[in-house]
């Protein structure tokens, strides 16, 4: 004889306020079925989930499970659970009578003993052990059911869906989420602030030794990408090891909503400078200066209405000893208490900007993006940003030659510059901005801790590629970009100091090249070789693709100098009637010189970098010394593809400078026309 269950329906009413529970989804790719146990099925406590809000439970809490059993067993039947653990948070299940052999449908089960209304947030693995009797008095064990249990304070509130069935709903709340928020704000009974405030000190906490703060979002982009952020959690690295106030305004208040808060992504600003403060991932006390500043807020995210800020944390008297505290559920405040007087510098210098079109009142919903993937509409915001980075001084992008290419992104990210490297990961896109977009992680081939972050960008031909580098500038929240001059990367390009980001325009391309480990590195390498791979793709002419000009088209033309190639040494340089030799060798076919020498016959040898490049039509070079005392900058005139197509012609203008303890100029300056002024230069192609 035999009876079994054949499943159990918790969330079995589409009405939820029968049974109190809402529905759930396991990630972005899982969902949760109902019956949510079945036979056969995983028999981990996780794999048969439950939710109730305690806000919403009803009176009586029940349950639907269908049993089969065999003909021969007496009638009624009668089907009860036993807790397997006493007091477990939904206690028995009231025995109820089955009236007849085979199987009942799913009926209802009573569960007098449940206790959710009294454990606050929190997660419960629970056991039954089901239980017949067709004997009074006589129960016999046929069978034992797992089960997890989250409780939280209220139904889960934007971005979550709780009362969509639809399985193709993503923001149907996930099971993932809640085993990290409801671990985070665990035996909260009540208080959805308190529930707020400790997910954001534990975020604090345990995403802090995971990551590092950089300026510009990592998972918030037009959308939460909450599935690369649950996996940092789990590995360490997920879509990459660093994070902005964008990133903790938004995983703080979506965890927190989905336990029973309300809690927005809103923005401070505008460009205000910090007292001392503890960032995300850091150690010690410093101060820096925000274009905007993101945090979860409450209410309409105004001055009166409480802040929770997962980004840093604050000395709160502003006196010494400096002890760091969490600035979470406290109000916004003013120049005299609250969060803006213990962040803000100059507390004037910084409002609340809930309306502001770009960094203003939201929750983003759950999904793919790409880094800038949602363009910038607030006009104060653009004017400021063009006026900071010299907007109308970059070159135009529709001055540029271009020669459309065959060739797509493909060919950038199978070339040179994963030397080292090895792919991690990578997405691709496409919108009517940017016709192709490829953002992928790269980390080293031994584990140092050590990530680098690209995305590139082919813009839509009817934009201004020029806009759209502004647009990502922009999504750094701190003004830590600068323009780069003498670094040969871009038509025009911008870098953080310590060159661990890279924003640059090739033609109609962009690129973000960026540290993304908890380590950083210099990135400065990686976009050059990057840059010359798009120049490739852009119709820039480099060294290797050089035509024949006239000489005739440049006053200079006369000057044009003797030269010959010296075969004498282990490998060919160029010499020329100047006292000076140029060993360019380490210049690759895309144009970009990492590492080449200029000598004279003084004896004096110094390092050069470099570069070959297309702009309104001429083909241009770069040198720059290596310790920064001169450069040249010349356009090439002369190229005799029949005799000798490795010998070039170039004229331009040569910069020294003073040393940087302001000494005397360089002792070979003069191996070089002092000064600026235009000179020819005889060079060789490799």
């Amino acid at each position: 004889m035999r009876v079994a269950l054949e499943g159990i329906k918790f969330n079995y009413d589409p009405n939820l306020a029968v049974t109190g529970a809402f529905n759930l989804r396991r990630n972005e790719t899982q969902i949760v079925r109902v019956p949510e146990w079945e036979p056969g099925t995983c028999p981990d406590y996780e794999c048969s989930p439950v939710a109730y809000a305690i806000g919403g439970l009803p009176k009586n809490m029940t349950i639907e499970a269908s049993v089969s059993s065999e003909s021969g067993l007496k009638t009624p039947l009668m089907i009860k659970a036993i807790a397997e653990r006493a007091g477990h948070i939904l206690g028995d299940v009231e025995a109820r009578v089955i009236t007849h052999p085979g199987s009942s449908g799913f009926v209802k089960f009573n569960l007098p003993n449940a206790r959710v209304s009294q454990e606050g947030i929190g997660i419960h693995d629970i056991a039954w052990r089901w239980q017949y009797s067709d004997t009074p008095n006589v129960w016999i064990d046929f069978q034992t059911t797992r089960h997890r249990v989250y409780t939280t304070l209220a139904r889960p509130c934007e971005p979550w869906e709780p009362e969509s069935r639809e399985p193709a709903n993503i923001h149907q709340p996930w099971t993932e989420v809640l085993d990290i928020a409801c671990r985070w704000a665990r035996r909260v009974l009540s208080d959805p602030d308190e529930a707020a405030e400790l997910i954001t000190k534990e975020f604090f906490r345990e995403v802090g030794k995971l990551v590092s703060y950089f300026g510009d979002a990592s998972y918030a982009v037009s959308r939460f990408l909450c599935t690369d952020f649950l996996r940092l959690l789990k590995t360490g690295i997920g879509g990459n090891q660093t994070v902005n106030c964008d990133d903790c305004a938004t995983v703080i208040s979506t965890f927190s909503n989905i336990v029973g808060c309300e809690l927005w992504q809103s923005s401070m600003g505008e460009t205000f400078g910090t007292n001392r403060v503890v960032l995300i991932g850091a150690q010690a006390f410093g101060t820096t200066t925000f274009i905007h500043h993101a945090v979860a807020w409450k209410g309409q995210c105004l001055a009166n209405d409480d802040v929770f800020d997962g980004c840093l944390q604050i000395d709160e008297d502003l006196k010494e000893p400096f002890i760091a505290v969490q600035p979470a559920n406290i109000p916004f405040g003013n120049d005299q208490q609250g969060y803006r007087f213990s962040v803000v510098r100059n507390p004037s210098d910084c409002q609340p900007i809930p309306n502001n079109h770009d960094f203003g009142r939201r929750r983003r919903p759950l999904g793919e993006g790409y880094r800038s993937d949602e363009g910038l509409r607030e006009p104060e915001l653009i004017s400021k940003l063009k006026e900071f980075y010299g907007f109308d001084f970059w070159p135009r992008a529709d001055d540029d030659q271009r020669n459309d290419s065959e060739r797509g992104l493909d060919s950038v990210i199978s070339g040179p510059f994963l030397a080292g490297w090895e792919f991690h990961s990578g997405k691709r896109f496409s919108d009517e901005r940017f016709p192709d977009v490829i953002q992928i992680l790269l980390k080293q081939d031994e584990s140092n801790g050590e990530l680098i972050a690209v995305t590139l960008y082919e813009c839509n031909k009817a934009t201004d590629p020029n806009f759209r580098l502004l647009e990502i500038l922009g999504r750094f929240d701190q003004l830590s970009l600068k323009q780069l001059i003498d670094e040969s990367i871009g038509d025009v390009a911008f870098a953080k100091e310590n060159g661990t980001a890279v924003v640059f325009r090739r033609d109609r391309f962009l690129a973000v090249v960026r540290s993304a480990g908890k380590r950083p590195v210099s990135v400065i390498e990686m976009a050059q070789t990057i840059d010359g791979d798009l120049a490739s793709l852009s119709g820039g002419h480099l060294l290797n693709q050089v035509q024949r000009r006239s000489v005739m088209d440049h006053k200079f033309a006369d000057l044009r100098r003797i030269f010959h190639l010296d075969f004498s040494g282990s490998a060919p340089v160029l010499q020329t009637v100047d006292p000076r030799v140029l060993d360019l060798r380490g210049m690759n076919a895309n144009g970009n010189l990492t590492r080449g020498t200029i000598s004279n016959d003084q004896g004096n040898s110094h390092g050069i970098t470099g570069r070959a490049y297309t702009y309104k039509g001429d083909e241009y070079f770069t040198f720059t010394r290596e310790d920064g005392l001169a450069t040249f900058l010349g356009r090439l005139i002369f190229q005799d593809l029949t005799a000798n197509p490795t010998k070039l012609v170039v004229i331009g203008s040569l910069i020294t400078r003073t040393s940087a303890d302001g000494g005397d100029r360089s002792p070979d300056a003069d191996a070089f026309t002092d000064g600026q002024q235009e000179q020819v230069l005889v060079i060789t192609k490799p």
